[in-house]
Order: C-alpha cells, then structure tokens, then sequence
C-alpha cells in the first residue's frame, strides 16, 4: 500500500507503468480512477482547496485502503490525493489497484473512492461565483459506503 498526500499534480501514466513493472508476470489487471475538479454543471465552480491534517488524514486513508482489501486479493493499492488550491481541471485523487483478477482490481477500487468521499480527514471548500462553501459528503455517498459494509464482497 503506497498512500501519498501532495501538492503537485501526479502522471497517471507513469504511476500505472511503475505498478504494472513493480508486478510484473502476476497481474492480471490494474484499475484506476480519478478524480477531477468539475465546473458542477449550473454551481459554476472555479476551484477546490482541500485542507488537512497531514498525520490524521494520511493514517485516515490507510485505513480506509485497509477495510477495502480486507475481502479481496490485491497486490498493490496507490492513492494519491491532492491537497491545497485546485483549479477546474486540476487531478484530484488517484486511485490505482493491482491484483491477479480483473474482479478483485475494480471492486476495490471503486470500494477505496466510495470510502475515500465520506471517511477521509480532508476539508474540501468549493469556490464560484456565488462565492465559496464547505461541502460535505451528499447521502448518496454515505449510501454508496454503507453498501460496502452490508456487501463488502
């Protein structure tokens, strides 16, 4: 498990190569998803900042890659999350499973993200041009991360 916390932007590509050569002959399948500052369709969103305790939100999201592979076979899991000011179109988190099964790879990736938006120890503050607000995580997904402790296979 690699979790890295930063401010710079991060290279899909090169992370996914990196994975892939590090498993060589046992993986079968590497899933990845990111996340990308969107305008929000009609909230006209400029940006992002996302605020943290480095120590907290680090061990909060090892956690959180810890409960997702408890019931899959994983080789690796990689989360990069941005912190700091973002802009529309700016990368904000990647998450990269590897595993031998195409099965085990998705589910976990996708359980990581669903987890990532309501149990991480980030603030996140949108910015617009109806000035700016904290958001909070929406009930679809707290919905979508307590289907995963009532079918975490």
């Amino acid at each position: 498990m690699s979790v890295r916390l930063q401010t710079a932007d991060f290279d899909l590509a090169q992370e996914h190569e990196s994975m892939r050569a590090r498993h060589s002959g046992r993986c079968g399948a590497i899933s990845s998803f990111v996340g990308v500052v969107s305008e929000r369709g009609k909230e006209h969103v400029t940006g992002l900042f996302i605020d943290h305790y480095p120590s907290m939100t680090q061990r909060s999201i090892e956690c959180i890659v810890e409960r997702a592979t408890e019931s899959r076979e994983v080789l690796e899991v990689v989360v990069v999350h941005r912190v700091g000011q973002l802009r529309v179109g700016d990368q904000i988190v990647l998450v990269l499973t590897c595993a031998e099964h195409r099965a085990d790879a998705s589910a976990v990736c996708e359980r990581v993200i669903d987890l990532l938006k309501t149990e991480a120890i980030l603030w996140k503050k949108e910015s617009g041009v109806r000035g700016s607000r904290w958001l909070e995580p929406s009930e679809r997904d707290h919905a979508r991360a307590r289907g995963w402790v009532t079918n975490p296979g």
